[in-house]
């Protein structure tokens, strides 16, 4: 088994057309958790051809907006999970642990070496220490939360913080994307409505829409050979029923590009060739027209 700690490890099953890999996150070891996924992904595509998805659920939520763990011991193995969904193709990332709702942009690493960081045990050795994440490959011990006046922690914290800007965000638009490169990282409220949290007070860049409305809620997936579709909604104290996000869909369709293709800008020369052109004249060349520069924006 890999992923393993007193709460569990990691496992995947496939329903229908999308294969699931949950990773048991309060397993710092990211080497076995890239491991497993190796394995699975092997696995379901042997046994599953027609799987057509992929969505990996983890409890932390690397991708996040709230208050109490998104920026701090949330974001612990961003850096190291980041590439490993990209190299395995993940479409989605269903996350959980802030007790706030929101949605990312679509996100995939940046291809730059950053650092590698993790929990440790504390001194009892039952639990890990919260409070600091340490630098794997320097043991350098980070404080997640310094105290005012620590000018050396808080230049620490505020390193890691930096290093986690990790991410590229796909040039993509709107609420329905086809083909991206990168991954969609959605963290859920609470359902039950038992425990909430605040949000952070900026929403970061990453993030496109994100919400907490001290409600419950819940996320309706809707998924087939082509699509997947995620409606979030909220239930309200008198028991109606409201969205609190707009509709989001990614599309996979074959011969299509990743990204729309954005129209390269004419000069003024070729506006008029092509106008001449759509009339029916003569073709010209842009040099042919001495009163309009060729390199004219």
């Amino acid at each position: 088994e890999l992923g393993v700690t007193n709460a569990g490890g990691d496992y995947w099953f496939v329903y229908n057309n999308t294969l699931f890999l949950a990773l048991n996150s309060n397993s710092m070891s990211t080497a076995e958790h890239k491991a497993f996924m190796e394995q699975a992904i092997a696995e379901a595509v042997a046994a599953y051809p027609d799987a057509k998805w992929r969505v990996v659920t983890i409890h932390q939520d690397i991708y996040g907006s709230g208050l109490d763990h998104s920026d701090t011991d949330g974001m612990i193995l961003r850096t190291q999970l980041t590439p490993i969904f990209d190299e395995y193709d993940i479409d989605v990332v269903l996350q959980g642990h802030d007790h706030t709702y929101s949605r990312s942009k679509i996100l995939y690493g940046d291809g730059q070496t950053h650092g590698a960081y993790q929990f440790q045990l504390d001194e009892t050795g039952l639990d890990y220490d919260w409070d600091h994440a340490y630098n794997i490959a320097t043991g350098e011990q980070i404080p997640l939360y310094p105290e005012d006046g620590d000018t050396a922690g808080q230049a620490l914290q505020s390193a890691f913080q930096q290093d986690n800007l990790c991410y590229t965000i796909e040039d993509v638009s709107g609420t329905t994307v086809v083909n991206p490169q990168g991954t969609l990282y959605m963290t859920a409220n609470s359902a039950s409505g038992s425990k909430f949290y605040e949000l952070l007070a900026t929403q970061q860049d990453y993030i496109a829409a994100r919400s907490q409305n001290w409600l419950p809620s819940y996320s309706v997936i809707e998924m087939d050979d082509d699509s997947f579709t995620i409606d979030t909604y909220q239930i309200t104290a008198d028991g109606q029923v409201e969205a609190i996000d707009q509709t989001f869909t990614i599309e996979k369709q074959e011969n299509a590009p990743e990204t729309p293709v954005e129209a390269q800008p004419m000069t003024r020369a070729d506006a008029v060739q092509a106008l001449y052109e759509d009339a029916g004249s003569p073709a010209a060349s842009g040099s042919s027209f001495t009163d309009v520069s060729g390199d004219a924006a």
